[in-house]
């Protein structure tokens, strides 16, 4: 089984989040693009208080760095 990390983003204490409020790029980023390269749904919340997103994304073994280190440094 793979490892995973679970990534939570929260921010609070600015001014209230409008819940009239549109969809943007950066929401479509994340939602669609960011989900689909970490091959999990991204939970992204738009609360009065603020917002909050959580990740999880795929922890790669030491190994899967070492490769691409070694292939970039052979000429």
């Amino acid at each position: 089984m793979r490892s995973k990390a679970r990534i939570e983003w929260v921010e609070r204490g600015g001014p209230p989040v409008s819940v009239e409020r549109g969809r943007g790029f950066g929401m479509d980023l994340i939602e669609k693009i960011v989900a689909h390269e970490l091959q999990h749904p991204v939970d992204l919340r738009f609360d009065p208080e603020g917002v909050s997103c959580t990740l999880v994304a795929p922890v790669r073994s030491a190994l899967a760095f070492e490769l691409r280190r070694r292939s970039l440094t052979v000429p």
